[in-house]
């Protein structure tokens, strides 16, 4: 639930999204479910969170992101803003390491990056011929890396708009995330989100 209370001490966690509309984050060491994000009004394709827990976004087939922020200590969550902009489903959503923008991806071809400050929306990229389906941050924010159902993952320099690189025939891919110290990654089985280890 909104405003429900999270743990102040830090543990691992796990962020899952899911059709009912609802994103949830989870103590990866208990397996019980610290917080409900609720607010989209259809299902959720895909949810991120900023490596501290501090920010959160989802991506749903609404055709809006949503940006949360966590307060920890107070135990809180909030609706920082609504990313309203896309014509179709939104694929993916994302935040940059400076958490300066959050990108998403769209099932028109689209992608959008917007500024984390206000939520305004800073660059609209005409990506793919088909659904983008992911994009990533370069480690310097200068940078987005988009993946598209057509096969094709294309770089974008955010201050010019330009497409910078071009990978053909590539298999599309869902995104793995992992723990910071990269033991520790997520892999979705029947339905079901487990955590796995690297060694």
């Amino acid at each position: 639930e909104i405003g429900a209370r999270l743990s102040a001490e830090v543990s691992p966690a796990v962020l899952t999204c899911s059709v009912d509309g609802l994103a949830k984050v989870w103590n990866a060491t208990f397996g019980s479910c610290e917080l409900t994000l609720e607010g989209h009004s259809g299902p959720i394709n895909a949810a991120y969170a900023t490596p501290d827990l501090k920010w959160i976004a989802t991506a749903s087939a609404d055709c809006t992101a949503k940006i949360w922020v966590v307060d920890a200590v107070m135990g809180m969550v909030a609706l920082a803003w609504t990313l309203d902009g896309h014509d179709e489903a939104v694929t993916y959503a994302s935040i940059s390491s400076d958490t300066n923008m959050a990108v998403t991806t769209c099932a028109d071809g689209t992608v959008k990056v917007w500024r984390m400050k206000d939520g305004a929306c800073v660059r609209t990229l005409e990506a793919h011929a088909d659904a983008a389906l992911c994009a990533s941050f370069t480690p310097d924010c200068k940078r987005i890396t988009t993946t598209g159902q057509d096969g094709v993952t294309k770089t974008f320099g955010i201050e010019s708009g330009r497409c910078e690189g071009t990978e053909m025939d590539r298999k599309p891919i869902q995104p793995t995330h992992f723990t910071s110290d990269g033991q520790l990654f997520l892999k979705v089985v029947q339905l079901q989100v487990e955590v796995r280890s690297m060694a």
